[in-house]
């Protein structure tokens, strides 16, 4: 009976997530009834910038729209269509849009393990 109550009230859940430029909270502690897991909108323009602090964080951010580059001690890439990349706790990476882009950005208290990487889009993975 708690798994029935549990799944309507998600179901019920009325997420939106700002088109506006720059960066937007979607799903946080402060926001919803979520205390784990957090998710974050970025909107860029092309040629924008825009630098990504993790914080107590870790975060996965994934492109869905838009080419951009990434800047960051370890991580200096293109990122395309559904790339995606991870940065532990108490870092940044700067982002600067190549042409307008949506990102969606998972995050989770950073528990001290991982090690920043970048994970190009491939369809025939699992």
């Amino acid at each position: 009976m708690k798994d029935l109550k549990n799944k309507i009230r998600v179901e019920g859940w009325k997420v939106q997530s700002s088109d506006e430029e720059g960066f937007h909270k979607v799903i946080t502690p402060d926001t919803c009834e979520c205390r784990e897991a957090q998710v974050f909108r970025l909107n860029l323009k092309a040629k924008e910038t825009y630098t990504l602090e993790s914080g107590e964080l870790e975060m996965h951010p994934v492109l869905l729209e838009g080419k951009a580059r990434l800047s960051h001690r370890v991580l200096n890439q293109e990122m395309e269509k559904f790339d995606s990349c991870y940065i532990p706790g108490g870092d940044k990476l700067t982002i600067t849009a190549a042409e307008d882009c949506i990102f969606y950005i998972a995050g989770a208290h950073y528990e001290g393990i991982g090690k920043p990487h970048f994970r190009k889009f491939d369809i025939s993975l699992p």
